[in-house]
């Protein structure tokens, strides 16, 4: 079984930077205006005009630099998979062997839609020791309580399920593989019996 790399999509990571882009040219216009044709570039309004657009241009630099990133977002392998929370994170291993249920899920609000895959994990408290995704989701409080949730979010809408049903297939794949071991050890240790 081949590994499967699941990107981020392009289309709308461009999307948010030129949104970003437009905003931030938007906000830096009504900041000079304001100040400047009101006559108002005292000291402290141009301190604060600085600053403002200092940060302007840093959520600007930001948005565009995430094009140019690894767009790698789930990385699926015969032993585990690898998940990047973001484009600029780490990625961290979480091996098969480890989970014990994966759920799609469907959030409807009143104005948007969102979806998510929800992991929940045997052994929770070794995880929040290596993993830094586990143990930040640990500290939130919910009422049904999920070790790991992975947003689906900058991917292509038709995509958001296969990404479900692959990782479920792969994971069904290695349990099987992990239960037919045992039993074939078995078989060669009786034929090796009924040889000697």
């Amino acid at each position: 079984m081949q590994e499967r790399i699941i990107k981020r999509s392009s289309k709308k990571i461009l999307f948010w930077a030129i949104l970003n882009s437009l905003f931030s040219i938007f906000l830096s216009y009504f900041f000079v205006c304001f100040i400047v044709l009101e006559n108002r570039l005292t000291y402290f309004y141009s301190y604060i005009l600085l600053v403002l657009l200092l940060i302007l241009y840093l959520i600007l630099f930001a948005s565009w630099s995430l094009l140019f990133a690894d767009k790698e977002f789930v990385r699926l392998t015969v032993n585990g998979f690898y998940y990047k929370p973001s484009l600029v994170a780490d990625r961290e291993f979480f091996s098969w062997k480890d989970v014990s249920e994966i759920n799609f899920r469907i959030i409807r609000n009143r104005f948007t839609t969102s979806y998510r895959i929800e992991i929940n994990f045997n052994d929770v408290e070794g995880l929040c020791k290596t993993s830094a995704i586990v143990r930040k989701n640990k500290k939130r409080v919910f009422k049904n309580q999920v070790d790991l949730i992975i947003p689906l979010i900058f991917l292509e809408e038709t995509f958001l399920e296969r990404i479900y049903d692959s990782m479920k297939y792969y994971e069904r794949e290695w349990r099987i593989e992990s239960n037919h071991k045992p039993l074939v050890k078995k078989k060669k240790l009786l034929v090796q019996e009924s040889k000697g």
